[in-house]
């Protein structure tokens, strides 16, 4: 028989619910429910990475707001002053948790360039980004797309560009970035329903599939 009277009741669980943020189905395995935490996981993650699959890396992204938020609280120079993104479906994207911001985060960090007027933005197809500074490269002309002679940051040579050079990434159709970004915020939304539900249940004594089978 299963041992409900060693159950704890139902009271509020936020140690589950937060380990449900860190990882989605990691707060239901905490709660020895694994087969709930396998469909969280399964469903959350799956969602989260057809988004990515569908529409890339952009996707994922908040703006990079976050990051001047941290910088103004530690008192440290700003990286930027605007930004493009999309910030309000980021607020849905995050409850993901840290697989959502380390997403983002390279994202903001790793492939924008910070041109001139200190705006984080998409390289331009004509462009490539720096690694050390961050600062976009022009290696095609505008209108005609002629090759241009850059200096490589790999080499620090001057040296025409090839079709080789691109940008980090190119941003999708705009239908195909609103399914993909719509598959993000979903899995987003979908944890934080679990989030919710592991932060009022119960921590069984043993597991439910063992629970089950006795």
């Amino acid at each position: 028989m299963t041992r409900h009277s060693a159950d704890q009741h139902d009271t509020p669980q936020p140690l589950a619910a937060f380990l449900a943020f860190v990882f989605p189905g990691l707060g239901h395995l905490y709660l020895r429910q694994r087969r709930r935490a396998a469909m969280v996981a399964l469903g959350v993650l799956g969602l989260f990475v057809t988004g990515l699959a569908t529409a890339g890396i952009d996707a994922v992204d908040s703006g990079g707001w976050y990051i001047t938020r941290f910088n103004r609280m530690t008192g440290r120079p700003a990286p930027f002053t605007r930004t493009d993104g999309d910030p309000i479906w980021f607020l849905g994207e995050m409850f993901c948790g840290p697989v959502a911001f380390g997403v983002d985060y390279y994202h903001q960090t790793r492939l924008k360039v910070l041109d001139n007027t200190d705006t984080l933005r998409t390289a331009l197809p004509n462009e490539i980004r720096d690694p050390k500074t961050g600062r976009p490269i022009q290696v095609r002309d505008d209108e005609n797309k002629t090759a241009l002679q850059f200096t490589d940051p790999a080499t620090g040579r001057q040296r025409l560009s090839t079709p080789q050079d691109r940008p980090p990434y190119v941003k999708p159709l705009a239908r195909v970035a609103e399914i993909g970004t719509l598959s993000c915020t979903l899995a987003g939304m979908l944890n934080l329903i679990a989030i919710i539900d592991c932060a009022f249940n119960r921590r069984r004594e043993e597991d439910e599939d063992e629970g089950a089978a006795s």
